[in-house]
C-alpha cells in the first residue's frame, strides 16, 4: 500500500538550531512558507492588511525567541570559484552555501534526485519537534510548490522601496521592478501575476534581514503542475538609489557557464525561452527564481472519482422536528466513509490511504447529521 499526505501547506511556524544542508542544487533533479517571523520587526512596506500581524497578540511563553542568524548575509563563505561581487547592494545567490536564504526561495533546483522537495537547512533554531515533522511530510509526500506560494529574496543590504510601494499591488505589468510570470510551455507562457510585495528590513526568528517576500494578490492562485519565474527588475535600486548589481552566480547559471551545479543551471532555463520572446528583459532582470507548483487537489480529486461510482449513502432515519405557518425543518441520519487514516483528532496519522489499485480505503462509516427546510 502507497500512503500519501491529504494536505499542501508546507509549515506552520510556531518558534524558534537549523540542521546545516548539503549544499545549493547540486542534484541532477535539482518549499509555501509564508515565514511568521515569532517576533516583531521594522518593516519597511506592507502592502496591505492581510501581511499585518496582530498588534495585540504576544507569542506564546514557550515560542518567544529571539531573531537569529539564519543567512549568511552575503559573508563568510568560500566559493568554489571567483564570484566576487561588484561593489553596491546585491541579491544573495550563493549555490554553494548552506544557509537557507542565500539563495532564491522557492527554486526547482531544490528537488533531490527523485524530483522530491529539498528544504535542508530550512532553519529551525530552537529545534521545535513539529517543524522538523512538518518538514520531513512536505519533503517526503508533496510534489511540488504551493499555489498561494511565497517568494523569497535576500539582499546583502537594505534595498529602496518606492518602485512598489506606491500601489496597493503590483497588476502584472510587463513594467512592473518585481514580476511573477507563467513559464509553462503552452498557451499560459509569459502571463503576469497580481502579486503582493514585502521587504522586511529586520531579521526574524526564521528569516534573515533585508528580504524580499512575493506572492499572488488574494483570490489568485497559480495553476497547478505550472511553472512560475519570479524575478526582480533593475527599477529596484538600493537604499542610496544606485542600482543593484547582478550576483555573477546567478549570470553563469543562466547562461551554462556556472560548473558544479547542474540541477541550478537546469532549472533556470525556462528565463532563456522567456528573454528571447520579450525583447530587453534579460538584461533588465537583476535576480530570479523558477519553480514549479504541485498538484494538492489530486488526492482529493481521486476521492471524488471513487465516490462517483459508489452507492448512495445509507439513510438511517428522518423525521420532522419542526413546523410553522410557511416551512418545516426535517432532520436525519446518514452514514458517510471516513478516509482519514487514524483517530479524530489525528495528532497522528492524519492522511489519506491509497491500495495497489489506487484507490482510497475506507477507515470506518461515520454518522453524519443533516436537515431539509
Amino acid at each position: 500500500m502507497t500512503f500519501r499526505v491529504g494536505f499542501f501547506v508546507l509549515l506552520a511556524l510556531l518558534g524558534c538550531g537549523g540542521s546545516g544542508g548539503e549544499g545549493f542544487g547540486r542534484q541532477d533533479g535539482s518549499g509555501n512558507i509564508d515565514l511568521d517571523t515569532g517576533g516583531s520587526r521594522d518593516t519597511e512596506h506592507k502592502t496591505d492588511d492581510a501581511w499585518q500581524q496582530p498588534e495585540d497578540v504576544s507569542p506564546h511563553p514557550d515560542f518567544a525567541n529571539e531573531p537569529t542568524d539564519v543567512s549568511s548575509g552575503g559573508e563568510g563563505d568560500a566559493p568554489p570559484f571567483d564570484t566576487v561581487e561588484a561593489q553596491g547592494v546585491y541579491p544573495l545567490f550563493k549555490p554553494w552555501s548552506d544557509a537557507f536564504f542565500d539563495m532564491p526561495y522557492p527554486s526547482d533546483a531544490r528537488r533531490k534526485e527523485d524530483g522530491s522537495l529539498d528544504l535542508s537547512g530550512f532553519p529551525n533554531p530552537n529545534e521545535v519537534p513539529l517543524l522538523d515533522e512538518l518538514i520531513r511530510i512536505v519533503t517526503s509526500f508533496v510534489d511540488g510548490y504551493s499555489p498561494n506560494q511565497v517568494i523569497y529574496f535576500a539582499f546583502s543590504d537594505e534595498i529602496a522601496t518606492d518602485s512598489f510601494a506606491s500601489s496597493p499591488f503590483l497588476r502584472g505589468d510587463a513594467q512592473d521592478p518585481v514580476q511573477l510570470i507563467d513559464v509553462t510551455v503552452g498557451e499560459d507562457f509569459g502571463a503576469r501575476i497580481p502579486i503582493l510585495v514585502r521587504f522586511m528590513k529586520e531579521k526574524g526568528v526564521y528569516v534573515p534581514g533585508n528580504l524580499l517576500a512575493i506572492r499572488p494578490v488574494w483570490g489568485v492562485t497559480l495553476k497547478e503542475g505550472h511553472s512560475y519565474a519570479a524575478l526582480v527588475t533593475d527599477m529596484v535600486t538600493a537604499k542610496d538609489r544606485s542600482p543593484l548589481a547582478k550576483p555573477k552566480a546567478f549570470l553563469g547559471a543562466l547562461d551554462g557557464t556556472l560548473t558544479g551545479f547542474p540541477g541550478l543551471v537546469q532549472s533556470l532555463r525556462p528565463l532563456l525561452k522567456l528573454f528571447e520572446q520579450e525583447s530587453g528583459l534579460g538584461e533588465r532582470t537583476v535576480v530570479a527564481t523558477v519553480f514549479t507548483v504541485g498538484h494538492p487537489r489530486g488526492e482529493l480529486q481521486k476521492i471524488r472519482s471513487y465516490l462517483e461510482t459508489q452507492a448512495p449513502p445509507i439513510l438511517l432515519d428522518i423525521e420532522l422536528v419542526s413546523t410553522d405557518s410557511d416551512s418545516c425543518v426535517y432532520e436525519g441520519h446518514y452514514l458517510a466513509p471516513n478516509f482519514l487514516k487514524g483517530t479524530p483528532p489525528y495528532l497522528q496519522d492524519g492522511y489519506f490511504e491509497f491500495d495497489e489499485s489506487g484507490e482510497p480505503v475506507i477507515q470506518f462509516q461515520e454518522t453524519m447529521t443533516f436537515a431539509l427546510t
